[in-house]
């Protein structure tokens, strides 16, 4: 068995109570190779960078030289600067010994993450973009349409003329604060006679008027079902590229095998990611479409039956 002497175990023992800074040569975040301070406390290696007061934490990888993250807020590197100069103050560590460390470093940011999804991702994020800009074009189209005035109908009751402009004050007044839509019923049904006729053309209206209200309407739903399957397409090629990564080299590196198929299933969550709101988006714009358009129906019905001769 190895024995360390009491003086070896003694002035370990006091360095690890009364770290001090050690010069160490170590790659900056920058890229630069310096020598710089280094405090080792446990496991808890911290560097300060003194050219460009940058501090991090200091990793250490076999083979390679010692290296600075700078993954610190500024509070922390403060904190780490006011341990350097004062002697005293707070540090950052890793409970899980690095592996925390390793997770954030190697994650990718948002481009990156959607460069993995490959050449699917690119159509996804194209339905993506429409359905978000037909979406905020139909919404606000639906925040300026004036409300439908119901009283407007039993006002109308008992009037005589066969134009706006022959209407009495106070219905004329109601008549010009509605809507373009609500409107063009009422010189429908004062240009027209109680018949068939007038009927067909109150009808005719409703239906141009709810065909421009759903105009583009069917993109965003379109976008919410294909997606998806845009996405499980994108998903079934990565795995069948990885698949035969396998074939050819073998399934004995767990990273490899496992970084293929997150990457394979990149597509799947952009697919989601586009389909959940679009959908949801969808039946919003469309419950608001026919909320607007049954009560304009039930204004041409009670209009429809009133005789202004």
């Amino acid at each position: 068995a190895h024995t360390v002497p009491g003086h070896v175990a003694s002035g370990r023992f006091e360095a690890a109570l009364d770290p001090t800074w050690q010069p160490v040569r170590l790659i900056t975040a920058e890229g630069r190779i310096v020598e710089a301070p280094v405090l080792k406390m446990g496991s808890v290696e911290i560097a300060v960078d003194e050219e460009t007061r940058v501090a991090g934490l200091l990793v250490r990888e076999q083979g390679l030289e010692p290296r600075v993250l700078d993954i610190l807020d500024l509070s922390a590197q403060k904190d780490i600067w006011n341990l350097r100069d004062e002697g005293s103050g707070y540090y950052s560590f890793d409970p899980t010994l690095g592996n925390a460390l390793q997770l954030r470093e190697h994650g990718d940011g948002f481009f990156d993450h959607l460069k993995k999804g490959g050449v699917w991702a690119v159509p996804i994020i194209f339905f993506g973009l429409l359905s978000l800009l037909i979406a905020i074009l139909k919404a606000s189209q639906f925040l300026r349409l004036p409300k439908v005035n119901d009283a407007l109908a039993e006002k109308l009751q008992g009037v005589r003329g066969r134009s706006p402009d022959e209407l009495p004050a106070d219905v004329k007044a109601a008549y010009i604060k509605t809507g373009p839509s609500q409107r063009k019923l009422v010189e429908i049904a004062l240009a027209n006679p109680v018949s068939q006729q007038r009927d067909d053309l109150l009808v005719a209206n409703l239906m141009e008027h709810k065909h421009i209200l759903e105009k583009y309407m069917g993109v965003v739903a379109t976008s919410a079902a294909i997606a998806p399957l845009l996405g499980l397409l994108g998903t079934v090629s990565g795995m069948i590229d990885t698949f035969k990564m396998m074939t050819i080299f073998g399934s004995g590196d767990a990273a490899t095998v496992s970084g293929g198929i997150s990457e394979a299933l990149i597509t799947t969550e952009l697919g989601l990611i586009v389909a959940i709101p679009s959908l949801i988006v969808s039946a919003l714009l469309t419950r608001q479409i026919k909320h607007h358009t049954h009560r304009l129906e039930n204004f041409a019905i009670k209009i429809s039956k009133i005789s202004f001769a």
